[in-house]
């Protein structure tokens, strides 16, 4: 891989995430010694919501991945947008793609922002949130590689306010502003972007926090823990579980009943009306409903945990007819108490599809919305 190749991941294209993906093509043609490789990762589509927040009117309905590509290119040209690339997934789904690549991190959910920082430890990332009270605010957090230590830096109020669509900072019961056009997001993307280019001179995780036109810097301390050594299996999700099984049991040189597995997502059992049970990972967007009738399902069991006796049950089906996230990790540990993170190799192709069947509509060109 080359040293010279920017290789990043937007994480939510909402206000904050569009507008840091638009302030990435800015950002691009100034860097004219390295290369781009961006992924912009988002299951949503285009609504007024959306439109009203920034997206080009003409791409409503369009997958959020797809519709910002289709928006760089009538910005900036197929130079740019040639460098980003759609994934139209949950982050939950796409595990491989993240551990690999430094993160922007624009999700209001704690627990997706939480999933999302523990894959990348190893690589930059940086947390965005905005807010918009009586004053707008603005706030990122950046963590340089191996400095991400969540349970004790990490902004849990601020995040969690902003799970709960309240000011992201200052904790207001509601923002005014929300769903308004307004160039919060602007502001907070360039930040952003501004923290990614300035990378090489920050080796100590910080707060810039920005509330009307006061600056305030804090850096973040807490114990650095380095992400543990993680080995690739070389193996996709055209893989059997009892594949998985018998390559651990070789490298680890333990009886496969000494084993037990934890995966990055759990394992689930869903019934419903219309088929016997649903049995495999959990599928994203968590939408409850049966993959065959759109019905309500019923969770029977969760459990990222793996037993022999539960892989023996199992041990014929691929990763994929289990629908497992692309590039899924998992730890391994044996009976006398050693342990090993284990991932398997990412490919595009192994994204498994979205639940609740969302469709998504045909990229018009600007100048046909024009003309209609």
């Amino acid at each position: 891989m080359s040293d010279n190749l920017n290789r990043i991941a937007v994480v939510g294209l909402g206000n904050v995430g569009y507008w840091t993906t638009i302030a990435l093509g800015l950002a691009m043609p100034g860097s004219l010694t390295t290369g781009w490789d961006i992924a912009l990762v988002d299951c949503d589509t285009v609504d007024d919501r959306a439109v009203r927040k920034g997206y080009p009117p003409w791409l409503l309905g369009c997958h959020k991945p797809k519709a910002i590509v289709a928006a760089i290119d009538a910005l900036y040209g197929v130079r740019i947008s040639s460098a980003m690339h759609p994934v139209i997934a949950a982050a939950q789904s796409v595990p491989g793609l993240l551990a690999d690549r430094d993160v922007f991190i624009c999700v209001d959910s704690l627990g997706d922002a939480q999933f999302v920082s523990s894959l990348a430890r190893s690589r930059w990332q940086c947390r965005v949130s905005t807010g918009a009270g009586d004053l707008a605010t603005h706030c990122i957090e950046v963590f340089p590689p191996d400095t991400a230590a969540l349970s004790d830096v990490y902004d849990d109020a601020a995040w969690s306010q902003a799970g709960r669509r309240q000011s992201c900072m200052t904790g207001e019961p509601a923002r005014p502003l929300d769903g308004a056009a307004h160039p919060i997001g602007i502001v907070t993307g360039a930040l952003a972007v501004q923290a990614y280019l300035n990378r090489a001179i920050d080796s100590v995780p910080y707060r810039l926090q920005l509330t009307g036109t006061q600056p305030i810097r804090s850096d973040l301390w807490g114990p650095a823990r380095k992400a543990a050594p993680c080995r690739d299996l070389g193996l996709d999700n055209g893989a059997t579980i009892d594949r998985v099984w018998q390559y651990i049991d070789r490298d680890l040189g333990v009886d496969p009943d000494d084993l037990m597995i934890t995966w990055e997502a759990p394992i689930v059992r869903r019934h419903c009306a219309c088929i016997s049970q649903y049995l495999g990972f959990e599928r994203y967007p968590v939408t409850g409903r049966c993959p065959m009738c759109n019905g309500r399902s019923i969770l029977v069991a969760a459990s990222r945990e793996m037993l022999p006796a539960e892989a023996r049950e199992i041990k014929r089906r691929t990763l994929r007819s289990l629908h497992a996230p692309a590039g899924i990790g998992l730890s391994a540990i044996t009976r006398d108490g050693r342990s090993q993170i284990y991932r398997l190799t990412y490919r595009h192709e192994d994204v498994p599809p979205l639940t609740g069947n969302t469709p998504s509509h045909p990229i018009a060109h600007p100048t046909e919305d024009l003309h209609a």
